[in-house]
């Protein structure tokens, strides 16, 4: 009798183990996953608007890292200035994490070359879009010098050697060889 009541505990003992150790290992996981994380959290603040530096300065106070990236924007109040950041305003994240600031720097800007007066329409059209302008139109004279020679650049807007945004308008106006005037020097 009494070894069976012995060998039947130690069956029973023999079973019990395992389950309660799958048991322990599952509630000892669980308590592992749900316990506060050791990095604390922090809300990302507002810096948009701001210049980098103060952009920088902000999110070092709140603890995060400033990772700023430019891009060529619009020639406005909001040239050196955020105009995007990721994550956004008021997102938890961990104290140390990188929050990626947009600095608009304006357009890229260009001279416009120098010796384009008097030379013919096309090639100047040529040259300027050769520079990286984007935005150049041919315009007729409506009044030009007797002197002027048909299809030859009169005037540039704005002016030859100007430090102007790629994607500013730029005027070439050239001479049609219409001017109401007698033409002195003998030119057709």
């Amino acid at each position: 009798g009494f070894r069976r009541v012995l060998v039947r505990s130690g069956l029973i003992l023999g079973l019990l183990a395992p389950v309660l150790a799958v048991v322990l290992i599952g509630a000892f996981a669980f308590w592992l996953n749900t316990k506060t994380p050791s990095i604390p959290q922090v809300a990302v603040p507002q810096v948009l608007s701001m210049t980098e530096k103060n952009a920088t300065d902000t999110l070092t106070t709140s603890k995060l890292h400033a990772v700023a990236t430019s891009v060529e924007g619009p020639d406005d109040n909001t040239v050196n200035t955020v105009t995007d950041q990721d994550p956004k305003q008021g997102v938890q994240v961990d104290q140390g994490s990188d929050v990626t600031i947009t600095i608009n720097v304006g357009p890229a800007k260009l001279k416009i070359p120098t010796g384009l007066t008097n030379q013919n329409k096309d090639a100047v059209l040529a040259a300027l879009t050769k520079a990286g302008f984007t935005k150049v139109t041919l315009v007729a004279a409506t009044s030009e010098p007797p002197t002027s020679v048909a299809n030859n650049v009169i005037s540039i807007n704005p002016a030859e050697g100007a430090v102007v945004a790629k994607n500013t308008p730029i005027t070439v106006t050239f001479a049609t060889g219409q001017s109401p005037f007698p033409n002195l020097l003998g030119y057709d």
